[in-house]
């Protein structure tokens, strides 16, 4: 079904009139014909945007052509069409004999003195606007300027050049008294019609003014000027350099009819009835739609105009959301948009933001939640509004909305209230944080996670292990428009995820799918070096899930995890991130960081060294990212029986040593205290490598060139370290020696 855009069209029959229009219309139009046909007239249609003037005109202009129908001529001037000001008058006079000409084409009576008329008339007209503007200039009829005139030197001029062309021709006043006694004959009424005349900039402005009272302010002439009184009065004191716009409005425009403001009972109907012809609800949701076009339209709803832009932003969002939103709240919505613009934009953000708080992704701390509140008074502001005057609208529609204002410590307490809380999510409600987005962008983002997709994965992790992978192996096939996958999303959201949530599923099923999906996510391509994103999220959600389940289940989850899992690349990242934390190594401690206490660290420490032990130096070199493993293992405890089996492995073997250290090097260099690691004699290491270099081994000098270039950050070269190495373990031994 398609629906028509209404795009601010003036209505053209009758019929469509909604507000009164077509009697003033009548009236309006039983005047012109029967105004004296001697006298010129310059009348005002005055109104805010919106009201209905352009639909006035219209329905004027069609009684005119649609009465008597020989006895007025329609010229629809366009002056902003023009381009350039200093052009107005001949367009206007070009228009005006165009009129002219169609008068005679349309005939006359038997003497042919209709006829005559209008083609005398016709090429006075063009001979004077030859005459006033020789040069293309607009000017203006002597003794006839009005008080800041800026043409004046103009005129002068186009006076002296039409005078140097034709010095024996009649002067400029007897060619306008001749137009003047040709449209007196012509027995046809002109209305010239010039709609949206404060659309023009204000020297433009100045310029129709102008033209109208001193140039063309011809018999059998009306002039139907639109306008808003209060626009067009700035622009003329703008332009003129007068100080009462108004006070010189009047000295042109002889009579002034106001647009009657339309009743706001009837402008809700008119919502209403074109609401009716594409959308519809019942019952409970009907109800709030009924409130929402009484309250919010009531205080919105000031001109047709106004009307006509919301249904039209309903024509386009609804068939493409319908089934998906809440009616009710997206009228409110596309009223609020229309009628308080910048109140508007904060409820865009701040929903969004209420999205993200209740799916996970973000948080908001009582510094967030102050300056907030702060910009949502200076948006009501700036759309004539107030909290009081508003919030109950507010309290209504969107999420998480308080009533009082709260205190420091807490922040502004009326909004982000429980903002975790769903709301909404069940009647598509725009406090949904599931359905926001499309309130807005008519669609949710590509792999984007809402709460239903959280409840789907939760709920296949308390049905079974298998169940929880296959959601997140899926999720991990989907892709967003950056690249990144649902399931990385998904990690996001679960590690900020309220614990009480966790808690309402099975915790082992749903750790065994996160490590899974996080070594599906980051494959053997993917660089070693450096913390991978999906390792970062999935770790806190580990963290995350052993805040929920408490210490005592923790333990045991960690046991059965890192002893079952089937992969243990991620796992091996979590280890050594701890080994950081909890300072076994390296000097960054930050216990808060780690996954759990130090107990469960030494069972996760203990189930991993278990499995290294298994695989062998052999089994972890194999591995998609063995470098990680091989250091978590020594860093986290382990260094003595590493340095055993690496020693075992390379000793006497050059191939083995060299493929053992190109494990560790990472895209460019090789800090020798990482080769610290797993070899107690470093220097030894490193002058065995520096020879076979020099032999010719390619693997050897690319270990060697890695670590040079781990050393040019020192400005120290290879030999260097040695010496400085030798040097301190000489004078190590030494003291220890002493001592014993």
């Amino acid at each position: 079904m398609t629906h028509d855009f209404h795009g601010d069209r003036p209505i053209g029959v009758p019929r469509d009139d909604r507000f009164g229009l077509a009697v003033i219309a009548e009236r309006v139009a039983s005047a012109i014909r029967e105004q004296s046909a001697g006298n010129g007239l310059v009348l005002g249609i005055e109104g805010a945007w919106g009201s209905g003037k352009s639909s006035l005109i219209a329905l004027i202009v069609k009684l005119l052509k649609g009465g008597d129908g020989d006895s007025v001529a329609i010229v629809d001037f366009a002056p902003w069409l023009v381009g350039d000001r200093d052009q107005l008058l001949v367009s206007l006079f070009e228009e005006l004999s165009r009129s002219i000409d169609a008068i005679a084409q349309a005939g006359g009576d038997s003497t042919g003195v209709t006829v005559a008329a209008a083609r005398s008339a016709a090429d006075q007209l063009r001979r004077y606007a030859t005459y006033l503007g020789p040069a293309g200039k607009l000017v203006g009829v002597a003794g006839l300027a009005l008080p800041g005139m800026g043409v004046a030197g103009k005129i002068m001029e186009g006076l002296a050049a039409a005078a140097a062309q034709n010095v024996e021709g009649p002067s400029l006043s007897s060619r306008k008294a001749a137009i003047e006694k040709a449209l007196s004959e012509l027995e046809r009424r002109i209305v010239v019609v010039v709609d949206d005349v404060d659309r023009l900039d204000p020297l433009e402005v100045a310029e129709l003014l102008r033209l109208v009272r001193s140039v063309a302010d011809f018999p059998n002439v009306t002039y139907l000027l639109c306008y808003d009184g209060e626009r067009l009065a700035r622009a003329v004191t703008s332009a003129v350099g007068v100080d009462d716009g108004r006070a010189y409005l009047e000295k042109i425009v002889q009579l002034e009819l106001t647009i009657p403001r339309p009743e706001t009972f009837a402008l809700r109907r008119m919502f209403s009835d074109g609401l009716a012809t594409f959308a519809a609800c019942d019952g409970e949701r009907g109800q709030r739609l009924a409130h929402v076009i009484d309250r919010l339209g009531g205080r919105f709803f000031k001109t047709p105009r106004v009307v006509n832009r919301v249904l039209d932003a309903l024509r386009f969002y609804w068939p493409a959301i319908k089934g998906q939103v809440d009616l009710a709240d997206l009228v409110w919505l596309r009223i609020l948009a229309a009628g308080a613009p910048a109140t508007y934009r904060w409820v865009e953000e701040y929903v969004d933001v209420c999205a993200a708080v209740a799916t996970g992704r973000a948080t908001v701390d009582s510094e967030e939640r102050t300056e907030f509140g702060r910009r949502l008074d200076v948006a009501l502001e700036a759309d004539g509004l107030s909290w009081e005057a508003t919030r109950r609208e507010l309290h209504l529609v969107l999420p998480a909305m308080g009533w009082s204002a709260g205190n420091e410590q807490r922040g502004d307490g009326r909004i982000f209230n429980n903002a975790g809380q769903e709301s909404g999510t069940a009647a598509r409600r725009l406090a949904s944080p599931d359905h926001a987005r499309l309130y807005f962008a008519l669609a949710r983002l590509p792999g984007s996670v809402d709460l239903a997709d959280i409840d789907a994965l939760l709920s296949a992790a308390q049905k079974s292990r298998e169940a929880a992978n296959g959601v997140l192996a899926a999720m991990a096939e989907e892709r967003g428009p950056t690249g990144d996958s649902k399931a990385e999303r998904m990690l996001d959201q679960l590690r900020n995820l309220p614990s009480e949530r966790l808690a309402n599923t099975d915790p082992i099923n749903l750790s065994f799918a996160v490590v899974d999906v996080a070594d599906r996510l980051v494959g053997a391509a993917d660089e070693e070096w450096g913390q991978p994103r999906p390792w970062l999220y999935g770790k806190q959600v580990l963290a995350s899930i052993g805040r929920a389940v408490g210490a005592e289940q923790w333990l045991r989850l960690t046991d059965e995890l890192f002893t079952r899992a089937p992969q243990i690349g991620f796992l091996t990242h979590v280890l050594r991130d701890d080994t950081f934390d909890h300072g076994v190594y390296g000097d960054r401690a930050d216990p808060g960081d780690a996954t759990g206490d130090r107990e469960q660290f030494n069972m996760m420490r203990e189930a991993m060294f278990e499995r290294y032990r298994a695989l062998g130096i052999d089994g972890l070199l194999g591995l998609a990212r063995p470098a990680s493993a091989l250091y978590a293992w020594s860093q986290a405890g382990g260094r003595d029986e590493v340095v055993a089996l690496v020693a075992q492995r390379t000793e006497g073997d050059d191939s083995a040593l060299v493929h053992f250290l190109t494990t560790l090097t990472g895209t460019s260099s090789l800090d020798p205290e990482g080769v610290a690691c797993f070899f107690d004699d470093v220097p030894t290491v490193l002058q065995r490598l520096r020879d076979l270099a020099d032999a010719g081994d390619a693997g050897a000098a690319r270990v060697i060139v890695a670590i040079s270039s781990s050393l040019r950050f020192r400005n120290v070269s290879i030999a260097a370290w040695i010496e400085a190495r030798r040097a301190a373990e000489t004078a190590s031994d030494s003291d220890d020696g002493a001592e014993a």
